[in-house]
């Protein structure tokens, strides 16, 4: 499943209005739109964006197409400690970054 689709699943199953999300994101409509009609992409630093608004979107599931899922890891903060939490959270990004970076080039 790509990026695309994980992102629509995500507003579908939270109910939140495709314009609440890519205003929230800073995407622009004619980009949002671009994106679901299959004509554009995310950005790096949309995607970055997306980490920080949304934190229970797990980026390295996002950027796998070989799975289905994108939801983080989240009850790890509650589970271990919110400063393992964070740290968890922070290390998932910095790969998600890699990753992305890689998927870009």
């Amino acid at each position: 499943m790509n990026i695309r689709d994980k992102i629509l699943l995500f507003l579908k199953e939270n109910d939140i209005e495709p314009k609440v999300f890519y205003e929230s994101v800073g995407l622009s409509r004619q980009h949002w739109s671009n994106i679901v009609n299959g004509k554009g992409n995310f950005t790096l630093e949309i995607v970055r964006k997306i980490k920080t608004v949304y934190p229970m979107i797990d980026l390295n599931k996002l950027l796998d197409e070989k799975t289905e899922d994108y939801l983080s890891v989240a009850e790890d903060a509650a589970k271990y400690g919110e400063e393992n939490g964070i740290a968890l959270l922070k290390k998932d990004m910095e790969k998600a970054i890699k990753l992305l970076q890689r998927h870009l080039k």
